[in-house]
């Protein structure tokens, strides 16, 4: 469809793509997808005893990470740097299938194998009214829940094919925004393929000199609930010469004493979450102070006590055997 003015006469452009429609004679919907540059990243924190069971950290304990960019000229998922396991292609369309209408769109950063988080945002509070995203194609089997104080659902299912489909359960114009975050990179549905995208936990050593650019330093506590995001990382950008430059981005812990640190999905991501996981030590020590615990004064006050009872016993045991010899002079 194009406008002119009386003395303008009306072209078309030269190459037109073969799905083109003229639509001053057929009418259709046309949909703009705007992609957007930034993404999110968040960082979850678990604690663990010596055992590997899931423990509750002290009140009032807090941690803190730093975080990195890495900058490459290939696009995550293309066999470079971030995110080049998850599959064979990156980007899953989807059909969002409401009552009166359709919202199609894609999921730029992941790919057929990955296990993501689907969200489905509404402009008023869906869990009031149990309303949740359903019929799903296209996807394992997953398990959903609400999230933003119910104005959210979000559904973390594998991607087993592309396009994916669901229901949202009302009119388009209550869907505010869906989106797609990476839980877990995986590989193609090919079960011959090898990797992670088979529901096993990853594990990524702590890196040793970190890389690339230091973006900031932030802190995790149990008031948020061991969870960090930020929304508002950039997803690309451009180098002197004007070539397309790709990030991915990654954390490194501060840590503390007494355990060990381990990482999840921090080989360098475009989107999703990574987990420092924290592992008690077989011969822990006392808690640091700043971590809630006593720290040394009580071992100094009960070493302080039992050197004052010694002495005195000590003293009282002279006493008795002065008065025992001045008795048998």
């Amino acid at each position: 469809y194009f406008s002119s003015t009386a003395d303008t006469e009306p072209a078309l452009p030269e190459s037109l793509p073969s799905d083109a429609v003229d639509l001053s004679n057929e009418a259709k919907t046309v949909y703009v997808e705007n992609i957007k540059n930034t993404t999110e990243i968040t960082v979850e924190k678990k604690w663990k005893d010596a055992n590997n069971n899931d423990v509750t950290a002290t009140k009032g304990s807090t941690i803190s990470f730093d975080l990195y960019q890495i900058a490459s000229t290939t696009p995550p998922g293309g066999g470079g740097s971030g995110e080049g396991e998850t599959g064979t292609t990156t980007g899953v369309s989807y059909v969002a299938k409401c009552n009166t209408s359709i919202i199609t769109g894609t999921f730029s950063d992941v790919a057929v194998g990955d296990t993501v988080k689907v969200s489905v945002n509404y402009t008023w509070q869906a869990s009031s009214y149990r309303v949740a995203p359903s019929e799903w194609s296209g996807v394992s089997d997953g398990t959903g829940e609400y999230a933003n104080n119910g104005y959210t659902y979000e559904y973390t299912c594998k991607i087993m094919s592309s396009p994916i489909s669901f229901k949202t359960g009302d009119r388009e114009e209550s869907i505010q925004s869906i989106h797609c975050t990476l839980v877990e990179a995986g590989t193609s549905s090919d079960p011959d393929s090898s990797g992670s995208g088979d529901g096993e936990e990853t594990t990524d050593p702590t890196p040793a000199e970190p890389t690339g650019t230091y973006i900031d330093t932030y802190t995790i506590s149990n008031t948020d609930g061991w969870t960090w995001s930020k929304d508002d990382l950039p997803l690309t950008g451009t180098d002197k010469d004007n070539n397309t430059i790709y990030y991915t981005y990654y954390v490194v812990e501060h840590s503390g004493t007494n355990y060990s640190t381990s990482y999840e999905n921090n080989g360098g991501i475009s989107s999703g979450t990574i987990t420092i996981k924290n592992t008690e030590s077989d011969t822990p020590v006392y808690e640091l102070p700043e971590t809630g615990g006593p720290g040394t004064t009580l071992y100094s006050a009960g070493g302080l006590l039992l050197m004052a009872a010694a002495g005195r016993l000590l003293l009282h045991k002279r006493k008795k055997r002065r008065k025992e010899d001045s008795a048998s002079s």
